[in-house]
């Protein structure tokens, strides 16, 4: 897991990934965990929040060796189809003042695109957010028993790697839409629920100390 902004505070994951893994840090004592998986892809996770970040047949759109444009697709596609989600996601970070422990199976997309929100609407650059996701991704790979389970039924541990080592074009790609269509993160959040004393927040939380 990677910390984000203030120490202690946000973090990121891959459920799947980190169950496999003897060597994966614990969530921190008191952690609040949010389970960004679909039901049809999750083992129920003790105390965690749900809200599922989905797009239906996300996986087989993708194809056996997506690059760039599908990626970006993806993300795009899921910026419109699950705001009132991330969303959540937003509320609940706000919500406590709790380590939260964010993930989905893999810990790369979806949670890439929901931390990277929840890094900018908290006053992160936008460069550093995405330097933050590749490195983040690439460190998915770092324990290899957990990845070679993973990797089975996903084309094998070759393939997830590539993916996992990708550039942060689809990320980067997905914000330029956030802030074609809805007017920027902090506008895409507001106009799916979040209130400005959430955002305002948010932001005093994850600040650095």
């Amino acid at each position: 897991m990677s910390p984000l902004m203030r120490r202690g505070r946000l973090y990121r994951v891959g459920w799947t990934v980190i169950t496999g893994c003897p060597e994966a840090e614990d969530p921190p004592p008191g952690a609040l965990s949010v389970d960004l998986r679909g039901l049809g892809e999750m083992t129920p996770l003790p105390d965690a929040v749900s809200i599922p970040v989905d797009v239906p047949g996300a996986v087989a759109g993708l194809g056996s060796r997506p690059g760039s444009r599908e990626y970006q697709a993806l993300y795009a596609e899921t910026v419109d189809l699950c705001g009132k989600e991330i969303a959540g996601v937003v509320e609940a970070v706000a919500g406590t003042d709790a380590p939260v422990v964010v993930g989905c199976s893999l810990g790369k997309d979806r949670t890439g695109l929901v931390i990277a929100v929840i890094g900018l609407l908290a006053g992160v650059a936008e460069e550093e957010v995405l330097a933050e996701d590749v490195r983040a991704r690439a460190g998915i790979l770092g324990c290899a028993p957990a990845v070679r389970v993973y990797a089975a039924a996903r084309g094998g541990v070759d393939e997830l790697s590539r993916r996992c080592l990708l550039d942060d074009s689809a990320l980067r790609f997905a914000l330029a839409h956030m802030r074609a269509r809805y007017g920027g993160v902090e506008q895409y959040v507001l106009g799916h629920g979040v209130s400005p004393a959430v955002v305002a927040g948010l932001r005093r939380s994850l600040r650095e100390a």
